[in-house]
This record gives structure tokens, C-alpha cells and sequence, in this order.
């Protein structure tokens, strides 16, 4: 079956560019996680995230679009925002493998860093996706080996997009390894673009992948490049 064409009156989520962690911020996510937080410190900026979110979001309109950007990419405010409204969800952000740091046994999208008395570690894992209820069509994980499995023995599909099923998504735009931000933000825009337009997602992430080919940009005509993304679902 073709996957849904858009629906001009969707509105949209976007959630990413999260704040870089400190070694204050560090040491809270460690006690919530019980080891590997100074992993987090040391994942590289992401320039291109919070312009792709607004990007995408100029095709929806500003009366269908929030964006949760820096400090409002948090676990909190996301956890206590109802999330059954929006048609499209966009992270734009890290996504994490199982066992990429000390205490994560399961793939995870990074957040914000959170306050001392959250209770969170800015980490949005897998189980706490499977938890949530949101009614999106269409979920878009613009971040590195999204299409990973639970763990490194488990099969694709079986982590966060597995979880964001479980939570209610339709459709899901995943990767199957490390994104390049350029690209990633090419990939994403291009594809909500040309969707918005009239084009099948499939169809419009095709044509977004044969642009990004002839962009011009480095080394854009390889696989590794271009490819990662998969939609999975209708």
C-alpha cells in the first residue's frame, strides 16, 4: 500500500537541537543512570538541528507547528505535553545504540540536559518511548541508527522504532547507521518538502535522496551518504 499522501491541516512536532551537557548536568544524568554520562559531553554539536526543525516547520505553518528547541528539548516538558494532537513528529538530535555507554542497554534519543530535581537524565530510551501515547501519522528519527535493534543480538526494527509502534505511530522515517548532519537535515527537509506537495513519502524520500546526489555536496553521490534512511510502516 502507498504510504499517505499529506494532509494540509496536519499539524507537526518538533523536538531536537538539545542543549550540550556540562559537568554539572553530567554528573545528574550519571546518578539518574548509574554510569556513562560523561558519554554524553562528548558527542559532537549538532549545527544543523534546530534550522531543520524550522525548516520542516515552514511547510506546516506557525499555527500547526510547535518546536521544542535547546532548553525546551527536555524530557519534562515533553512528558508533560499531550502528544496526541500532532500528525508529524520530528527529533532532530543524537539517537544512541545499546551499550554505546556505560549504563544505556537500550537505544535512546538524547535530550536536554535535565534540572537537579527532575528525576530525568536527558535521555528518551526506547521503554519510555513504548510508554507514551502519541497519535502521529508519521514520525521522523533524524538522528544516527535509529533502525537499531533493542540490543546488539536483537534484529532491526526492534528498538526505537519498535517503541515509537508500540506508543502509536503510523509510519517512521529511521536510519540504519551514522548520519551525516548535513545530509540527515537535507534528507529530512527535502523529503517533508516534497511530500507536502503532493508526492507518496516514499516518492518524496526517493527524490529527496536523488537531489542530495546531485547537491554538489561532498562525497554526496556515495551510498554511506544518501542511503541510511528507510521509511518502515504505511
Amino acid at each position: 500500500m502507498p504510504q499517505k499522501l499529506a494532509a494540509q491541516d496536519d499539524r507537526m512536532l518538533g523536538i531536537g537541537a538539545p542543549l550540550p551537557f556540562s559537568q554539572e548536568t553530567q554528573a545528574i544524568a550519571l546518578k539518574q543512570r548509574g554510569g556513562g554520562a560523561a558519554t554524553l559531553a562528548q558527542l559532537p554539536p549538532l549545527p544543523g538541528s534546530a534550522e531543520e526543525l524550522r525548516s520542516v516547520a515552514r511547510y506546516f505553518g506557525p499555527d500547526h507547528a510547535r518546536l521544542l528547541i535547546g532548553a525546551d528539548a527536555s524530557e519534562a516538558i515533553l512528558r508533560a505535553s499531550d502528544l496526541r494532537p500532532y500528525s508529524v513528529m520530528l527529533f532532530a538530535t543524537h539517537g544512541l545504540v545499546s551499550d554505546q555507554m556505560e549504563g544505556l542497554n537500550e537505544p535512546a534519543l538524547l535530550l536536554s540536559p535535565p534540572d537537579i530535581d527532575s528525576g530525568n537524565d536527558g535521555l528518551l530510551t526506547a521503554s519510555e518511548v513504548a510508554q507514551m501515547r502519541i497519535g502521529a501519522d508519521w514520525v521522523i528519527l533524524s538522528a544516527c541508527n535509529t533502525a537499531a535493534g533493542s540490543s546488539a543480538q536483537a534484529p532491526t526494527y526492534s528498538g526505537l522504532a519498535q517503541a515509537f509502534r508500540y506508543a502509536g505511530a503510523g509510519a517512521l522515517l529511521v536510519s540504519h547507521w551514522p548520519v551525516r548532519d548535513d545530509a540527515g537535515t537535507f534528507i529530512t527537509v527535502e523529503t517533508v518538502k516534497a511530500n507536502r506537495r503532493g508526492a507518496y513519502r516514499g516518492v518524496a524520500l526517493q527524490r529527496a535522496m536523488l537531489k542530495l546526489i546531485r547537491s554538489g555536496k561532498p562525497d554526496a553521490v556515495q551510498p554511506y551518504v544518501w542511503a541510511p534512511f528507510i521509511l518502515v510502516g504505511q
